[in-house]
């Protein structure tokens, strides 16, 4: 089954919302009865205004608590934008788009904040450092180390430590930002912690991860990791819930934006939740992704109260009158649930410091929403939704509430927003932004340009299909999501495409297709995409193929070369095998496929199935994979970026690198292992890791 909007194209879905939302113009949802939790006015100061919002009480507004791509300055004439493709930062005058400078950083600078007295600090995700500017001269002033690939920063409420993810790592760094010294490093008990938001209390952090639903709390003082808050795994949040529909069990994934309520009371956290399917019966007659799950994944933003650390998100009770009323009502609810259905990758949050206000910026639809902060769930009360440029990256809004900065990362441009704009417009779930003015150029030639925005934009109906998914979705930044999904087929791990496939053909678990082109246009129609023209699929190959952003691996250090080296003799010789399959003349893989005892009987049952009598009519939009001659045997995957990329086999059952080569190899299919020592088996595990 499909939702209306799984099965219109986007520019369809818009005048779709465009004609749905020609009703009165302060439509807000009703109010309803939730449970036992009501709407949160603890921070609330009044009425409703005119916008249909809360105003908020007076609180200290510190912008710096959580990091994003872009920022104001001290004044907000002019704003400093994170250029990751330049390596560098453009400071722009807002109301005229001039870039007054341009300060060239590290590698793949990714988010910023600036402090009080204008410092400005950039985590550079390429080069492992944090760049300290100076924008009144235009220059970088310092540049410190500050782990593996550096993600989220923000500064304390006094704006006396940096805090900095190093996401390789797993770690929280702290910086006394004043002298740029290291003062701890914890690790955040989580893989690739991305987002950090303080507390306006100052003893307080949250630490949020790319896998994975964990959220950790950090002691700023201490150093120390002192407790975890969980994202749900069933409730997807949508509007929807409110008219009683339910969610299959979900993953909560990619939680890459963080943002404390500007009082301290709740905390708001930017996500996904991914239906891969696991709950569902194994069928070769359904294909897609998640097994035909209605909408596989979904974006939305998960609250905590952070007095008594719960999740925020009850059971609604809504009762609907009958009648005119009832049907308004319906109507208003389905309306906010398409418009939130729109959103994918969630990347961004900023908190208005004037109204009950959540901004939400979704890369991969080009959007940013306003959701009311005030509801007992805000994600299930949308207000306003407005159309960017190219991947909105971040958000930043004026002291004022009235307008905000937006950074468009594909389109190297930022939009300006008036978040007042909608208190009289009915069609707010397709706004305009004010203006937008580029501040930079994209250093990727044409057809690499034309694959990024298509790896990318999830509205795209021939790519993907009503589901609303994108490359993107499960491959951010050409990587990987961490879950094994379910196909017509079987289990699917999801693989690692960055500095992946150039010379690792075929490709697929099961070697079917010998050129990424073939298996781009296979994949589209799994995705359920229409389908691409061939020049279209050609730029989004030659995107994958050799324009991603690489990997910085944290194993590659000298403290262990000695146990590395051993591993490499181990990994090469003839007594162990592993070189066989994994030929570093071809990038790691031979090309080939083998069976190594991962297929489950239920696997190989529904083969044989397959083959006696196939299904007639398979889900609409889906090829299934041709059945290999070897149904139990799966392409060898190329060993580059092994430690980034479990969990592994095609099914996801082995955990770790370790697991590999012990619990995970029986009968020493997979390389000669069980014969080895500890030290030996250690030393496989130090090189297979630096590869």
């Amino acid at each position: 089954m499909h939702t209306l909007t799984s099965v219109l194209s986007p520019t369809l879905l818009a005048s779709v919302l465009l004609v749905a939302t020609a009703a009165p113009a302060r439509s807000v949802l009703p109010p309803m009865r939730v449970g036992t939790v009501p709407d949160d006015l603890r921070e609330v100061a009044g009425a409703r205004d005119t916008t249909g919002l809360m105003p908020l009480k007076a609180f200290e507004h510190r912008p710096w608590l959580t990091g994003s791509s872009v920022a104001f300055l001290p004044g907000e004439r002019f704003a400093v934008v994170a250029d990751t493709e330049n390596g560098a930062v453009q400071v722009v005058e807002v109301a005229t788009g001039v870039v007054h400078k341009r300060i060239a950083v590290g590698r793949r600078p990714e988010r910023l904040v600036v402090g009080p007295k204008a410092r400005v600090y950039v985590t550079n995700r390429g080069s492992r450092t944090v760049s300290v500017l100076d924008v009144e001269r235009g220059v970088e002033v310092r540049s410190v180390d500050a782990g593996v690939e550096p993600f989220g920063l923000a500064l304390t409420a006094d704006a006396r430590r940096l805090l900095v993810t190093s996401s390789a790592t797993g770690e929280l760094l702290a910086f006394d930002a004043e002298r740029m010294a290291l003062l701890f490093r914890v690790p955040t008990g989580a893989d690739w912690p991305a987002a950090v938001a303080a507390h306006p209390d100052g003893k307080r952090a949250y630490v949020t991860h790319m896998l994975g639903g964990r959220v950790a709390i950090v002691d700023v003082a201490r150093g120390q990791v002192v407790g975890t808050l969980a994202l749900p795994t069933s409730d997807t949040g949508l509007p929807s819930r409110l008219l009683g529909r339910r969610s299959a069990p979900r993953v909560p994934n990619q939680a890459f934006a963080a943002v404390v309520s500007p009082g301290g009371t709740r905390l708001h956290v930017a996500h996904m939740m991914v239906d891969t399917g696991s709950t569902r019966a194994a069928s070769l007659a359904v294909g897609g992704y998640g097994v035909g799950a209605e909408a596989p994944i979904v974006s939305t933003v998960s609250t905590f109260d952070l007095d008594s650390g719960s999740l925020v998100r009850p059971e609604p009770k809504f009762d609907i009158p009958n009648g005119t009323q009832a049907f308004q009502q319906r109507d208003r609810i389905q309306q906010a649930d398409f418009a939130v259905q729109s959103l994918a990758q969630p990347i961004a949050l900023a908190a208005d410091p004037k109204r009950a206000r959540l901004l939400l910026a979704a890369h991969g639809s080009d959007r940013v929403m306003a959701l009311d902060s005030s509801s007992a769930d805000p994600i299930g009360r949308p207000d306003a939704c407005y159309a960017t440029k190219e991947a909105p990256e971040g958000i930043a809004v004026a002291s004022d509430g009235s307008f905000a900065v937006v950074h468009n990362a594909q389109g190297f441009s930022v939009s300006v927003i008036r978040l007042a704009a909608h208190a009289q417009d009915t069609t707010r779930w397709a706004l305009p932004a004010e203006r937008t003015f580029e501040v930079a150029k994209s250093p990727l030639p044409a057809d690499a340009r034309r694959g990024q925005r298509l790896f990318t934009f999830a509205l795209d109906a021939r790519v993907g299909g009503g589901a609303k998914f994108a490359c993107a979705s499960c491959h951010p930044d050409g990587r990987q999501d961490g879950l094994v999904w379910r196909i017509g087929a079987g289990p699917r791990q999801t693989p690692i495409l960055a500095d992946r496939l150039e010379g690792t053909a075929p490709f697929n678990w099961i070697g079917t297709e010998d050129k990424l082109f073939d298996n781009v246009r296979q994949t589209i129609r799994r995705l359920g995409g229409t389908g691409l023209p061939d020049v279209d699929i050609q730029a989004l190959a030659t995107y994958c193929e050799r324009y991603m952003p690489g990997f910085d691996n944290p194993h590659r250090t000298t403290q262990r070369a000695a146990l590395v080296a051993e591993g490499k003799v181990l990994f090469e010789s003839t007594e162990v095998g592993c070189a066989t399959c994994h030929d570093a003349a071809r990038k790691l893989t031979d090309g080939l496929r083998h069976d190594v005892g991962t297929t489950t009987p239920i696997e190989i049952e529904l083969w044989k199935r397959f083959e006696q009598q196939p299904p007639a009519q398979p889900q609409a939009n889906i090829t299934l994979e041709p059945l290999p001659k070897a149904p139990v045997a799966y392409d060898t995957p190329s060993l580059r970026h092994l430690w980034a990329s479990g969990p592994y086999f095609h099914d996801g059952s082995v955990r770790t690198i370790r697991e590999l080569v012990t619990s995970g190899n029986p009968g020493n299919r997979m390389g000669q292992t069980s014969q080895l020592s500890r030290h030996q088996r250690d030393s496989l595990v130090a090189y297979l890791e630096t590869l």
